[in-house]
């Protein structure tokens, strides 16, 4: 849940930072996964390093990005952003790229979930970052072994009965590691 302040600052400056929204025993187990879309592309390098490439709509192909972009704790944020339920607009995985929030459209917004692990107390995995379409913004913390989900939303424009299915909504945390992955 925001709080006023954090909703206000985010409407001054176009960026919110959501340290630990996730914890590690949730998600930890997907930057593998995102390793082995990595793997699949081609954008390993060896010994941990990425070569750098940003794959788009991965939601579409892997369900746990898509049930990571449509999870209450990243949505109910947005959708008070938003003044609206979100509508999910699509998603990319940048490995080894950073990322740079440029090409969205002023109604929109940016989540971006980082997958990657500095060690220590620096540690980003779990923590997400809310950038305003009109906002102009890069990562600057590039790094070859940086893991980034980007999950693009708009307010979801009503629609008359029939019209369109509802998106699912899932507050169940993810399997452990070792269902997820087989």
């Amino acid at each position: 849940m925001l709080t006023d302040t954090q909703a206000d600052g985010f409407r001054q400056t176009g960026v919110l930072a959501l340290p630990q929204l996730f914890a590690f025993e949730e998600i930890g187990w997907l930057r593998e996964v995102a390793v082995g879309l990595a793997q699949r592309h081609g954008a390993v390098r060896g010994a941990g390093r990425f070569a750098p490439v940003s794959l788009h709509d991965v939601h579409l192909v892997e369900p746990s990005f898509r049930k990571l972009a449509l999870h209450p704790r990243l949505t109910g944020p947005i959708a008070r952003l938003l003044d609206g339920e979100p509508a999910l607009r699509g998603t990319r995985l940048c490995i080894g790229t950073g990322f740079d929030i440029l090409a969205n459209a002023p109604d929109e917004i940016s989540a971006v979930v980082f997958l990657d692990v500095t060690g220590g107390s620096d540690s980003r995995l779990g923590s997400a970052l809310l950038v305003d379409g009109a906002a102009h913004y890069r990562d600057p913390r590039l790094s070859p072994n940086t893991l980034a989900f980007v999950a693009t939303f708009a307010r979801k424009q009503p629609v008359t009965a029939g019209d369109e299915p509802t998106e699912e909504r899932d507050d169940s945390l993810w399997p452990p590691p070792h269902v997820a992955m087989g």
